[in-house]
């Protein structure tokens, strides 16, 4: 069963959070180009149980302003994204999806502020 655990205002809608949380149409954060920009306008933070696995997941989703919605279970762009949210503190901010390999050669994504 799917829990909030925060997101990024009271302002969302129910269609809001259906749409980052269960739309067929949310585009992973990986699948993005290194340098694509997400002009953040709600994000939400969730727990839900990996069907495949049967196993607990966090993950963060974020809507842009044109509504496409963009998610992420990566610890690394979670991390460096709620700096941000931290830092912004409630102003509207665009962010640019950054990533690469780690020394052993996995791929890694996190996010910059722009």
């Amino acid at each position: 069963m799917m829990e909030i655990i925060r997101k990024s205002d009271e302002e969302m809608t129910k269609k809001d959070i259906f749409m980052m949380t269960k739309n067929q149409k949310i585009r992973t954060v990986k699948s993005l180009e290194n340098g694509a920009k997400i002009s953040v306008v709600h994000w939400i933070e969730f727990s839900d149980v990996n069907g495949g696995t049967g196993e607990k997941v966090e993950i963060l989703s974020m809507m842009d302003a044109s509504g496409e919605c963009f998610a992420t279970n990566s610890n690394s762009f979670k991390e460096m994204f709620f700096d941000i949210v931290d830092i912004m503190d409630g102003e509207k901010f665009t962010i640019e999806k950054l990533g690469g390999k780690t020394k052993a050669g996995r791929d890694f994504v996190t996010c910059g502020l722009i």
